[in-house]
C-alpha cells in the first residue's frame, strides 16, 4: 500500500453511530492544492455547520496532516488539530508520530462528530477504522492504559495517543494538545486513539527530496544558534535534531501544541509563515533553517508532488485560506 500524490483520503468518524466513512478527493479540489487543512471546508462544512448550531450537544473535531508529514524532512512530524472558534475554525499545531502514522495507514484528515454513548478507543489500521469500547480503561493510570493498549496491539510501532483532563498524550509522555482539544475529546467520549500503517508516501523526485533534506541538516550543523535552542521544536521522532530516547527515569516533555488563529484579523508575517508551514506539516521555527525557510519548503513540496512551487506561491495559499476561513460559517 502506497499514498496516491494527486489525491488526499479523508474519514469522518461518527461517535454517534459507532461508523467511519471513507472518502477520496483530488488535489485539485482543495483550495490550498497541498492536500492541507483546507479540506474541513471542502469536504465537511455541513458537519462544522451542525456543530455550530448545536454547540455541545454536537462536538467535532477535526486532524488535518500535510504533504510533508511523515516524509522525514525535518521536522516532518507536524499535523494539525481542528475546532470551532466563535466565526470560523481554529487550528492547532501540533508535533508527534500520530500524523505521520495516520498518513502510512492511509488517511490524510479525519473528523471525530457526534458523542458515543459508551467510552471508546478508536484504532486506525492500513485503511480500517475500528471502534471499540475503553470501559476498561476508566480510572486507570496512563502507563497501565498505555501498556494495556500496546499489549493489545499485534504492531510494536502502533502509537498511542491519551486523552486525559488537561492534555493529550502521545506514547505516555508527549504532549499533543492542549486542554482545549482534550476537552472536545472527551466531549466526544474518546479516551484513546491509535495508529499503525504499513504504507508509505510516495515522493515524486526523490533524489532531489534526499538532496534538499541533506542541505538542511547541513544548514543545522552550520548554524546551531543559541544551546538553549538546540533542541526544539523540531520533529522528535522523524528528525535527528531530537534524538533523545525517553525511559522512565526521564520524563521530559519535549512537544507542545500551538494555536495558529485564522480568525484573527492582523496576519503578520511571521503568522503568515507559521500558518504555512502547519499547512504543509512542518514544525519549523524562527531559527532553522537559518535562512529562505519558506524557499526550502516550497521546493520540499515540489519534489514531493512532482511539479513547482514558489514562496511567493505558498503565501498567496495561506492568505487564501485566511480569506475563507473568516468567511467560513459566517
Amino acid at each position: 500500500m502506497s499514498s496516491i500524490n494527486d489525491n488526499i483520503r479523508c474519514v469522518l468518524v461518527d461517535l454517534e453511530k459507532h461508523k467511519a466513512n471513507i472518502s477520496e478527493f483530488s488535489l485539485q479540489d482543495i483550495p490550498d492544492l497541498v492536500g492541507g487543512w483546507s479540506v474541513q471546508y471542502v469536504l465537511w462544512k455541513k458537519q462544522w455547520e451542525k456543530s455550530l448550531k448545536k454547540k455541545d450537544k454536537y462536538p467535532m473535531l477535526g486532524l488535518s496532516t500535510g504533504p510533508v508529514t511523515g516524509t522525514g524532512a525535518p521536522a516532518s512530524g507536524g499535523f494539525n488539530w481542528c475546532m470551532l472558534g466563535e466565526n470560523g475554525l481554529m487550528l492547532q499545531q501540533a508535533e508527534g508520530r500520530l500524523g505521520a502514522e495516520l498518513r502510512y495507514a492511509g488517511f490524510d484528515h479525519v473528523l471525530f462528530c457526534g458523542r458515543s454513548a459508551e467510552p471508546v478507543h478508536i484504532r486506525f489500521t492500513d485503511e480500517r477504522v475500528e471502534i471499540l469500547s475503553a470501559e476498561e480503561y476508566i480510572e486507570k493510570p496512563v502507563e497501565a492504559v498505555y501498556e494495556l493498549l500496546i499489549s493489545q496491539s499485534l504492531e510494536s510501532g502502533r502509537v498511542v495517543v491519551q486523552v486525559e483532563p488537561e492534555v493529550i498524550l502521545e506514547d505516555k509522555y508527549f504532549t499533543i494538545g492542549t486542554a482545549d482539544t482534550a476537552s472536545v475529546l472527551a466531549g466526544l467520549n474518546v479516551k484513546a486513539i491509535t495508529a499503525f500503517g504499513q504504507g508509505r508516501i510516495n515522493i515524486a523526485e526523490p533524489e532531489g527530496f534526499l538532496n534538499l533534506c541533506i542541505g538542511l541538516y547541513q544548514d543545522y550543523r552550520n548554524n546551531k544558534g543559541d544551546e538553549k535552542n538546540q533542541a526544539g521544536p523540531f520533529g522528535y521522532y522523524l528528525s535527528p535534531w531530537r534524538s533523545v530516547q525517553l525511559n522512565d527515569d526521564d520524563r521530559t516533555d519535549l512537544a507542545g501544541a500551538k494555536t495558529l488563529n485564522l480568525i484573527d484579523t492582523d496576519h503578520g508575517k511571521q503568522q503568515v509563515e507559521d500558518i504555512i508551514f502547519a499547512l504543509l506539516g512542518l514544525c519549523w521555527n524562527e531559527k532553522f533553517p537559518p535562512s529562505s525557510r519558506l524557499e526550502h519548503a516550497a521546493r520540499l513540496v515540489g519534489s514531493i508532488q512532482g511539479n513547482s512551487w514558489s514562496a511567493t506561491q505558498l503565501n498567496e495559499m495561506a492568505l487564501r485560506i485566511i480569506r475563507i476561513n473568516q468567511e467560513f460559517l459566517s
